[in-house]
């Protein structure tokens, strides 16, 4: 769970605060 949660929030920078957020939000 930590290991898939640190993946979602390096793709959250990579992709950017605003752009990662609205990905990560369906996911959620």
């Amino acid at each position: 769970m930590k290991c898939h949660n640190h993946i979602l929030f390096q793709i959250l920078i990579l992709t950017g605060a605003t752009d990662g957020f609205v990905i990560l939000l369906p996911l959620m």
